[in-house]
């Protein structure tokens, strides 16, 4: 689309569009609809984007950020439309970005939908109609660090490659977060996701694939399941970690399980799970007291898997079963 009118403020060239502003150079950002390229862009107010027509493309968004940065101040970005007709995405990255808080991402369908890469720190993403933050092209990647996403519809994160830190998901109506080829959270809460689920695959608070699902010093409770790894080949390997009260099981895996120094207990279905590999127990790990809610669905155990169960000394666990539940694996105190 040809630019309709050039206007040069201080440092920043400004292409005011049919279809919304262009920043060639940092400058504030204070109206929807605007791009931000190859620079820093910064909000001085909140922008509030109701009202802004939708016109049906998934693409749509109140801020684009191509290889730029968006620091928030402080301030929101938000929309209190009840519909579609809102702006698809709040922040929509096209390129590289970076979104910087603290502040606010709320009211969208997607909060932040990442084409390539998205680094999001010290921010609140939601609640959001659908996603917190979303990127499904194959080379989608998304870091969080220091922030909250909360209160999303569906999924808090969901993209290709995951990487959390120092952060909380708490409240989003799927899956916490989830890491599609490579997952990574630290020092982080997953709390209260799931419960809100319309679909008839189990939400869980963590869910990863591709080579190692790596889940260290967080706490992953209240969900409607706790941790899933969807993929056979993977690994899933919880370390330092809590994992308890979670409605359904605490973790379920398709591949091994290594289970370091962490405690799985009071979830209401099977404790730790592992249907097509092995399930090891290492250092100080406690599995105990699950099964809170099986007495009606047959018999649950702390620990089940496939092939083999293995405890290292100084590990706990109260029992163990086959994946046919016709025996034990003799590894456990009530084995």
């Amino acid at each position: 689309m040809e630019p309709t009118a050039r206007v040069l403020l201080g440092a920043a060239l400004i292409l005011v569009c049919g279809g919304g502003v262009t920043l060639a150079d940092a400058a504030v950002v204070t109206e929807c609809g605007t791009t931000v390229i190859n620079d820093t862009a910064w909000l001085e107010g909140h922008l509030d984007c109701t009202g802004l027509a939708y016109d049906g493309d998934e693409n749509f968004f109140a801020i684009e950020l191509v290889n730029a940065r968006l620091e928030l101040r402080d301030f929101s970005i938000l929309t209190t439309d009840a519909s579609l007709g809102t702006p698809y995405n709040g922040v929509l990255c096209t390129g590289d970005c970076w979104i910087d808080g603290p502040g606010i991402i709320s009211g969208f369908v997607k909060g932040i939908y990442a084409h390539r890469g998205a680094r999001v720190s010290d921010a609140t993403i939601g609640p959001n109609r659908q996603f917190g933050v979303e990127g499904l092209q194959r080379e989608s990647a998304v870091r969080v660090r220091n922030s909250e996403v909360i209160g999303n519809g569906d999924y808090g994160i969901l993209a290709s490659f995951v990487w959390v830190s120092d952060s909380a998901m708490v409240g989003n109506g799927w899956t916490g977060v989830s890491g599609l080829q490579r997952l990574r959270v630290r020092d982080s809460i997953i709390e209260g996701n799931g419960h809100d689920h319309p679909y008839y695959v189990e939400p869980f608070g963590v869910s990863g694939g591709g080579d190692v699902t790596l889940v260290t010093n967080s706490v992953i409770r209240g969900n409607y399941a706790g941790v899933r790894n969807f993929a056979e080949r993977s690994v899933l390997v919880i370390k330092d970690s809590l994992v308890e009260d979670n409605q359904a099981s605490g973790i379920w895996s398709y591949g091994p399980t290594i289970v370091i120094d962490s405690s799985v207990s009071n979830n209401g279905g099977d404790g730790m799970i592992s249907t097509g590999g092995f399930a090891t127990l290492r250092g100080t790990s406690v599995v105990r007291f699950n099964g809170t809610a099986c007495s009606a669905g047959g018999p649950c155990a702390d620990v089940v898997s496939a092939r083999r169960a293995t405890r290292a000394h100084g590990a706990e666990c109260g029992s163990s079963l086959r994946l046919d539940r016709a025996a034990t694996w003799s590894i456990c105190e009530d084995d």
